[in-house]
């Protein structure tokens, strides 16, 4: 038997050489590299261990049903979820319990996704609700937060934009949060430093209350915060669009939910290990 593949056996039984593996959850392969994705709360399991990258993503926040287009009454969208990502991460075999955030369909915040996972607490929490379009003129809700017991990694989601009563007031929009880390998790690893956006708000003709802004932006008057574009190209985290405005990529992945006379949800949250095949 050559060197390199008798090392190989007397490595691969401890997910080195071998590389890593993992069950649960939905399979893909793609650029050479292997896509373990969880979109349900309950266990990741990890077979044999290895460097993974992950990413996690907190579900998307809600909107106020109220709508009225003759009157202008229009509700802000709501924030996305907060996303947190990271390469290099050492991961042994063994099993951990998974929360995945759900995205809400009406005035309430998004559900937070979270993973003990390679010694680290990580949390990405839900996003903010849009305020009502009405003469209250309420205010976007923040992203959700929360501190794991350290060492964590730990974003809120992204606030809600503020309800508009047009040409008489504007709620205020919701505050984002910025990624925290506390300590050092025994599967070290690059950890982003995203910052989730922070909802808008204004009381102009026809304006909208615009969502908080998904991962790295603020929202404006009209439209959502951008997402973040992970490696494998899918977009994570889109900000909802104010009233009547909506249009895809609202109540994608970790999307907050567009607002509009038509139903377009907070997206749920997601949680993906990624390794080469």
């Amino acid at each position: 038997m050559p060197l390199g593949a008798a090392k190989a056996v007397l490595l691969g039984a401890a997910g080195v050489a071998g590389g890593p593996d993992f069950s649960g959850g939905a399979r893909t392969s793609a650029g050479g590299y292997n896509y373990q994705t969880y979109t349900a709360s309950g266990t990741v399991t990890c077979d044999s261990g290895g460097d993974v990258d992950v990413i996690l993503v907190g579900g998307g926040g809600g909107r106020n049903q109220d709508f009225s287009f003759p009157a202008r009454n229009w509700m802000g969208g709501g924030g996305s979820g907060g996303v947190i990502y990271a390469t290099g991460v050492t991961v042994a075999a063994g099993t951990f319990s998974l929360t995945i955030g759900a995205g809400s369909a009406a005035e309430t915040n998004g559900g937070s996704s979270s993973i003990l996972f390679a010694g680290w607490n990580l949390y990405a929490g839900g996003g903010g609700y849009g305020g009502k379009g009405n003469s209250a003129c309420s205010a976007g809700q923040p992203g959700v937060t929360s501190t794991p017991s350290s060492p964590y990694v730990t974003v809120g989601g992204a606030g809600g934009g503020g309800g508009v009563l047009s040409g008489a007031c504007g709620g205020a929009g919701g505050s984002g949060s910025a990624t925290s880390t506390s300590g050092t998790g025994s599967g070290g690893g690059t950890w982003s430093t995203l910052t989730s956006g922070n909802g808008t708000t204004s009381s102009t003709y026809a304006a909208a209350g615009g969502a908080g802004g998904g991962a790295t932006a603020d929202s404006n008057i009209f439209d959502g915060g951008a997402g973040y574009t992970w490696v494998n190209s899918v977009l994570y985290g889109q900000g909802g669009n104010g009233g009547g405005t909506s249009t895809a990529p609202q109540g994608g992945v970790g999307g907050g939910a567009g607002s509009s006379d038509i139903t377009i949800d907070g997206g749920n949250g997601i949680f993906i290990v990624r390794w080469p095949e």
